[in-house]
């Protein structure tokens, strides 16, 4: 797949811009969407801020803290929705009506074309929540992050696109295989909500699974700690098990092609 990157990553430019064109042909319909997105993600902050104040809160978090988090988080997870969040209903719908076929007869490898085809704005309205949040809150706590606090953010956000994408890639995987998939996609979906929490709050083999083995904590967790100036480099090291579960996903899809029977017989 990463010899047919040039194209592939061509093809996601051909999608986005599809895919806006789409939504301005129904503007005040678009608008209307984001707006409504931008006031239910921004509950999410609204709800932390009151578990946190009406309990003993996260061990090593304050308030702002907390706050600056929520912010990373709805950031981190708005630029994988918007980006990706398509992937697992196209994959389930060509799989569901026998034209995964086509996929596989194109010049580009067809995991390669369900994640180009993931670009949607139904969830940009949490990645302009999540930026404006974070801004305030650095600008509130006078955080001035330096240019390696930059450059540690700016790759945690990268690696958190990995560890999103290799999910996804085994959701797909798993669809080959499954074909009808329950409440699959809600445990996917479950999974995630743990980087939803500093990863103080959980017991020692659950907080090493999360930073290591399946880092889901480069999706909030670490970019924050970076802007904090609290970096441990544990966690960067930590951050390339992201790479592990890309390419891991890449050949469970692989053994899941193999099993793969034809529509057509």
């Amino acid at each position: 797949m990463f010899s047919k990157l040039p194209g592939l990553l061509y093809l996601f430019y051909c999608n986005c811009k599809l895919s806006l064109d789409r939504d301005m042909a129904y503007r005040a319909d678009f608008f209307l969407n984001l707006l409504i997105s931008l006031v239910f993600t921004s509950m999410g902050p609204i709800v932390q801020y009151l578990i946190f104040t009406q309990t003993n809160g996260y061990p090593g978090w304050n308030t702002d803290q907390i706050l600056l988090f929520q912010g990373i988080l709805l950031l981190s997870m708005g630029f994988n929705n918007t980006v990706l969040s398509e992937v697992r209903g196209k994959a389930v719908d060509i799989m569901r009506n026998g034209d995964f076929d086509r996929y596989l007869i194109k010049p580009f490898p067809a995991i390669g074309l369900l994640l180009v085809g993931g670009f949607s704005l139904k969830h940009v309205g949490s990645l302009i929540a999540g930026t404006v949040i974070t801004t305030y809150m650095l600008v509130k706590m006078h955080l001035t992050p330096s240019f390696l606090d930059i450059v540690l953010f700016l790759w945690f956000i990268a690696a958190a696109v990995f560890v999103y994408m290799g999910l996804t890639i085994i959701f797909c995987g798993l669809v080959i295989v499954l074909i009808q998939m329950g409440r699959l996609g809600d445990f996917f979906n479950n999974v995630l909500r743990f980087a939803g929490y500093p990863t103080e709050i959980y017991s020692g083999l659950f907080r090493t699974a999360f930073v290591t083995l399946l880092p889901l904590a480069v999706l909030a967790y670490f970019p924050t700690q970076a802007l904090l100036h609290r970096l441990d480099w544990n966690m960067v090291w930590g951050s390339f098990g992201a790479l592990l579960i890309f390419v891991l996903s890449l050949k469970f899809w692989n053994r899941c092609i193999h099993k793969y029977t034809s529509a057509g017989g």
